[in-house]
């Protein structure tokens, strides 16, 4: 007896693909709601012996075991990505009936020795292995039970026994690479033993029904665990013109953008299969051996190369693909954020626009509420304006607020509204801030110069407006009574303005209201001297 026994290499040097292959994360497709969309991998082969293979050495191999068969023992213990395995049996075809010996195929060395001394031709078919690439976004108990459940619907209850292996990453390649390899039985079940061949098994039509399933047993369970990540398992060329019908016949140009970013993700030539001994020595850095075997009944000794040519061009033009649609991504982030700039600049300049109108409107209303009417009244009611004027005088050298404070104690001076109307309230309130001023000649002389100022902003008002007559002042006034009158303009304007925010608008009550609409508030009442 001898053991054959199958060597791994240490993880050593990797080809010049190493880093787009190990712990690369390819974004199959980004959909408009981020979702990751994946194919999978559900390729079926005949292991046939006229190709030198043998059952018990291909179960040992996927289940890493050490599995005996006559003379000879498969060994493979050393293989280190096996997660699980599990053979799962049917059961007799009724309760009633007893198959004992369907128990003996728990054990994988005596299920797949049988069904090596069953098939007798030299070009027989001995099993039918299934290799599912499974979903990295599940956890591993989430996996298990994917496969086996799968397994056990679509398998089994139809009569065959499956071996299953499950598959971890390996030292070299994707880190995501979890698999299973399922070996199905390909006889019927009888009370005897395996009974003849099932030919129905062999439909095309009846894989791409368990294609179908897999697809979708594997996108219930990883919504089940909220994984952003979805399998399809339509060609990429089927799921890229989707996309492209999809941004065709969305109205919205960003949407449109972001779905032609995804179909370019998948604008790439699907990685072909690799074998194993090629893709071995080019994970390795090593020469590319000799194909030993013949193509088309003649020997090809460069297929391996031209495959690993084929391979490393696939692996290029995904890379390539990624590029062009990270670029495309850039570009429209890029103008994404350009266009907010633009709407952010807009919005400002809108808001300002907004408020110099309200200043303008406010102060529309704080000169209409100090001057509305003055052409038409008492000279003593012009006086009494002019006495509230001094009062805020930019200049701390002329401002009168200490003489009025003086004259009218308890006058409120944060209001010059208030405080005119405090002036005004009597001729002994008048004559009390004239006396004031008359111990000062010079702010008596400004009290004078004033008054007469004032009686021609009136009739300006009326015709031009507030903004129109300010800059007519410096025309015809001083400049020290054009600082002071803009300035208790200014001082009456935002008071306005904050009284109209305090104040509950109609839209606000659930009325009609022009956006920004503002009424200035009625004038203040004048003096009405006795």
């Amino acid at each position: 007896m001898y053991r054959w026994t199958l060597h791994f290499p240490p993880p050593d040097g990797y080809a010049p693909f190493r880093e787009r292959l190990r712990g690369r994360r390819w974004r199959a497709s980004r959909m408009e709601n981020h979702m990751e969309v994946q194919s999978i991998h559900f390729p079926s082969k005949i292991l046939k012996r006229s190709k030198g293979r043998n059952a018990v050495a291909a179960a040992a191999y996927r289940a890493g075991e050490a599995l005996a068969f006559g003379d000879v023992t498969f060994d493979f213990t050393r293989k280190q990505n096996v997660l699980a395995t599990r053979i799962l049996v049917p059961p007799p075809p009724s309760a009633s009936e007893s198959w004992q010996w369907l128990d003996r195929l728990q054990d994988r060395a005596t299920l797949w020795t049988e069904i090596e001394r069953k098939e007798n031709r030299k070009d027989a078919q001995l099993a039918r292995e299934i290799e599912i690439s499974l979903p990295a976004a599940l956890s591993a108990q989430a996996r298990e039970k994917l496969v086996w459940d799968f397994c056990q619907r679509h398998f089994v209850s139809a009569g065959m026994v499956a071996d299953i292996a499950l598959h971890g990453p390996g030292r070299e390649g994707d880190n995501r690479n979890f698999h299973a390899h399922v070996m199905l039985t390909m006889r019927e079940l009888t009370p005897d033993g395996f009974g003849k061949k099932h030919r129905d098994w062999n439909r095309n039509e009846l894989l791409d029904e368990w294609k179908t399933a897999w697809e979708a047993a594997c996108n219930e369970a990883l919504a089940a665990e909220g994984a952003a990540v979805r399998m399809d398992r339509r060609p990429l060329a089927a799921r890229r013109q989707e996309l492209l019908d999809r941004a065709e016949a969305t109205p919205d140009r960003i949407e449109q953008r972001r779905l032609e970013i995804a179909a370019e993700r998948l604008n790439y030539t699907p990685r072909p299969h690799l074998p194993r001994t090629p893709y071995r020595a080019l994970s390795r850095g090593l020469p590319i051996p000799d194909y030993l075997g013949k193509v088309d009944n003649k020997p090809a000794l460069n297929k391996w190369r031209e495959d690993v040519a084929a391979w490393k061009a696939a692996v290029q033009s995904r890379v390539e693909a990624e590029e062009r649609a990270d670029a495309m991504e850039a570009a429209l982030e890029a103008e994404i954020a350009a266009a907010r700039l633009r709407e952010a600049e807009q919005a400002k300049a809108e808001e300002e626009e907004r408020a110099s109108r309200e200043l303008q409107d406010a102060q529309e209303a704080a000169a209409m509420a100090l001057f509305e009417g003055l052409k038409h009244q008492s000279f003593a009611r012009i006086r009494v304006t002019a006495a509230a004027m001094l009062a805020y005088d930019p200049d701390p050298k002329w401002n009168a607020a200490n003489e009025l404070a003086q004259a009218l104690p308890g006058i409120d001076l944060s209001d010059p509204r208030a405080t005119h109307a405090t002036i005004g309230k009597s001729v002994a309130a008048l004559r009390a801030v004239e006396e004031v001023f008359e111990k000062d000649g010079e702010l008596d002389d400004r009290h004078d110069h004033m008054t007469h100022s004032m009686r021609g902003l009136s009739t300006s008002l009326r015709i031009d407006g507030w903004q129109t007559t300010q800059r007519r002042m410096a025309e015809f006034l001083p400049e020290w009574i054009v600082r002071t009158v803009r300035h208790v303009v200014e001082i009456v304007a935002e008071l306005i303005r904050t009284e109209q925010r305090a104040t509950p608008t109609p839209q606000s009550k659930g009325g009609d209201s022009s956006a920004g609409e503002t009424k200035p508030l009625p004038p203040t009442p004048g003096p009405r001297p006795s």
